[in-house]
């Protein structure tokens, strides 16, 4: 009889596997491009750092929550860019963490107005599930503070590579990522579990309200309007982020939808509706501060809180000041 109490606890753990089978995912992308593309690494003027924190779905037991530590540097003479990407996500009241450090490198090609960066990422990811959160049912049945039959530690590690490519102007971006590209194996108890692979679109344009110089370089617009969209592909899902930014230095407000109401459904009856985001940002001088809320309006909508994201960006120096740091072109995507 013993045995039937860990029978929903491994039902339980089957299903969380699936859950995190699929792909973090930060509201603030344009924040932490690095996170997004590795094609990303070195697009600013010099070197940066950002931080992120999100917690998602508050209101249920064991939220996700997600930090995020990035730092890259632009390369100019080389036309190259390094990197550095920290990632720590929990899942779930059992304790469930995932860690990875990656190293992120990108070259930049120019060509009259218009320039590509190709990005490569190499991670090492350690994943590990804590026993100690359960309580089984012979600890209830005998009140015993451990279980009669203790389970064996549960943990992997392995290594996760990523690409991308970038084509942009003074005033548009395209660009395309592919994350898991080897599809390691992610099981924390032996299973065979592949993480499928990510694949990312992502693009936007910018249109100032006042005059800005350079042909690429800083822009020096105060006011300016920036639509974006960005796709996710994995396995057999989908995301659609679409919306835009309004800038009114040193302001910055956003606002895009999640989600793909019409055109794919998971299932009859089901539509792929997400949320509706909200960003206020600052930027005081190198820092830039952000929050964004997610309002959740799928059919758990009243039940999760939504999510909330926090992000600090520094950056090492200040282009306006430092004219001989503009030998590498800059992507014009938002900043947070």
């Amino acid at each position: 009889m013993r045995k039937l109490f860990y029978i929903p606890f491994f039902f339980l753990l089957f299903l969380t596997e699936d859950v995190l089978a699929q792909a973090l995912q930060l509201s603030q992308f344009y924040a932490m491009p690095t996170f997004l593309n590795p094609a990303f690494t070195g697009s600013g003027v010099c070197a940066r750092l950002g931080m992120t924190y999100r917690v998602q779905w508050p209101s249920i037991p064991g939220a996700f929550n997600t930090s995020v530590i990035a730092f890259d540097h632009a390369i100019g003479k080389k036309k190259s860019g390094l990197g550095f990407l920290f990632v720590n996500d929990k899942v779930g009241s059992a304790g469930l963490s995932s860690t990875s450090f990656a190293g992120q490198y990108s070259y930049q090609i120019t060509y009259r107005k218009w320039a590509a960066n190709l990005g490569a990422e190499a991670g090492y990811v350690m994943r590990y599930f804590d026993y100690s959160k359960f309580i089984f049912g012979d600890q209830i049945a005998y009140g015993t503070s451990a279980p009669i039959n203790q389970p064996l530690p549960a943990s992997t590690h392995y290594l996760d590579f990523a690409s991308g490519a970038l084509v942009f102007t003074k005033k548009a971006w395209i660009g395309f990522s592919a994350h898991n590209i080897n599809q390691p194996n992610q099981s924390v108890y032996g299973n065979d579990n592949k993480l499928p692979i990510l694949f990312s679109i992502h693009a936007g344009t910018k249109f100032a309200l006042n005059s800005e110089k350079g042909e690429f370089g800083y822009d020096h617009a105060k006011d300016y309007i920036t639509p974006v969209i960005n796709y996710y592909h994995s396995n057999q899902f989908d995301q659609l982020d679409v919306g835009g930014y309004y800038t009114h230095l040193p302001f910055s407000f956003g606002i895009w939808y999640r989600g793909i109401p019409v055109l794919k459904a998971y299932q009859r009856g089901y539509p792929n509706n997400d949320a509706l985001i909200f960003l206020v940002g600052l930027i005081i001088d190198r820092m830039k501060f952000s929050y964004s809320y997610d309002c959740t309006i799928s059919w758990l909508a009243g039940n999760t809180a939504g999510a909330h994201e926090l992000t600090f960006t520094y950056q090492f120096c200040n282009p306006n000041k430092s004219k001989g740091l503009r030998a590498r072109p800059v992507v014009p995507c938002p900043k947070f």
